[in-house]
């Protein structure tokens, strides 16, 4: 059944606390009582009927709006991959360089891969081979150390001309 694979995969895989009460649209609620340790309901009338209404109605509309925004991220990549005449734009990588008052330079790399920001492949890095502000070494050292084992469909700098020069400059010593 759809709805207790949903329901134990909300509260087991995905460690959600466990209400004292869960209400179903229908389902064996015995088994699930048993694997949750739970009270499990079916509500007929009244108030919780209307909650179970009400959480259809969410759940609809929140697919349908993630539908939307899927579609239209799909379509946006499309357009930019037309534009910049690319046969594939599967990820795209941002840079941006950041200090603190002059002292403490980092960068930082986010990662939109396939339609969705990829939080697991963020990297912040700290500059090791010089100490003091210089946006374009940064940029060159941390494309250097970031894409000698790794790659991206597009690359977006968070700078001016001189920080892109830097940036194309060290792709080219990667070769």
């Amino acid at each position: 059944n759809d709805l207790m694979f949903f329901v134990l995969s909300f509260y087991f895989k995905f460690n959600n606390p466990i209400p004292k009460l869960i209400l179903v649209e229908d389902g064996d609620t015995n088994i699930l009582e048993e694997l949750l340790k739970t009270k499990v309901i079916i509500p007929q009338k009244g108030k919780k009927k209307e909650i179970i209404k009400l959480g259809k109605m969410n759940a609809k509309e929140n697919y349908e709006r993630k539908t939307l925004e899927k579609r239209q991220i799909e379509e946006n990549i499309k357009i930019l991959k037309d534009i910049l005449g690319l046969e594939k734009l599967d990820r795209i990588d941002v840079i941006d360089n950041s200090h603190l008052q002059g002292s403490y330079l980092v960068s930082g790399v986010i990662v939109f891969e396939n339609g969705a920001f990829n939080k697991h492949k963020y990297r912040k890095y700290q500059i090791k081979s010089f100490t003091g502000i210089d946006d374009v070494r940064a940029m060159k050292e941390v494309i250097e150390r970031r894409y000698q084992n790794d790659d991206c469909d597009l690359l977006l700098v968070d700078g001016k001309v001189q920080q892109v020069n830097g940036a194309l400059e060290a792709f080219q010593k990667l070769g």
